[in-house]
């Protein structure tokens, strides 16, 4: 049971670490974000493993040094976009497309 607890807080304490590390890191200008490095999601850092790319091009970068970037992907509902491309594959099959 210790040891449940133990790692719930370091979880807890790495989560509120990564956020203010994010929010206090140098936004990366548009133009700048490069095409290869390390890509963390801001809203599922910690059960996403990092990209090597940037995922949703047009979203706040931050720089956190070394290589690694934040995409601030806070506000970005996914399970609205997963949806939206079941019902895609859906009608795609029912056109004969997919």
């Amino acid at each position: 049971m210790k040891t449940i607890r133990t790692r719930i807080l370091i979880l807890l304490g790495l989560s509120l670490m990564s956020q203010t590390r994010a929010q206090n890191a140098p936004l990366v200008p548009p133009d700048l974000v490069p095409a290869a490095g390390t890509f963390i999601s801001l809203q599922n850092y910690t059960n996403w493993p990092p990209l090597p790319f940037d995922p949703l091009p047009g979203l706040a970068v931050y720089s956190l040094g070394d290589g690694v970037y934040a995409y601030d992907d806070r506000l970005v509902d996914y399970a609205a976009m997963e949806q939206d491309a079941q019902i895609k594959r859906c009608q795609g099959s029912f056109s004969g497309e997919g």
